[in-house]
């Protein structure tokens, strides 16, 4: 897979995951607030990238009261 298509793919998940945290309207023990383009979208809280690609595959969010 060329790089270009890795990249697009990574930016394509950064921005959908920004765009599920938009949407939420509380966030009561403030997991997502790592949540930003400061960091890596592999290292946000919740998220499980794969290893090779750098793509989201597992969003753990379940019980953080979530809203």
């Amino acid at each position: 897979v060329p790089s270009a298509l890795v990249s697009l793919s990574n930016v394509t998940d950064q921005l959908a995951s920004l765009s599920f945290k938009s949407l939420v309207t509380k966030d009561p023990y403030s997991v997502l607030s790592n949540w930003n383009s400061n960091i890596s979208f592999c290292d946000w809280n919740g998220v499980s990238c794969s290893r090779g690609s750098q793509r989201v595959v597992t969003l753990n969010l379940s019980q953080k009261a979530l809203e």
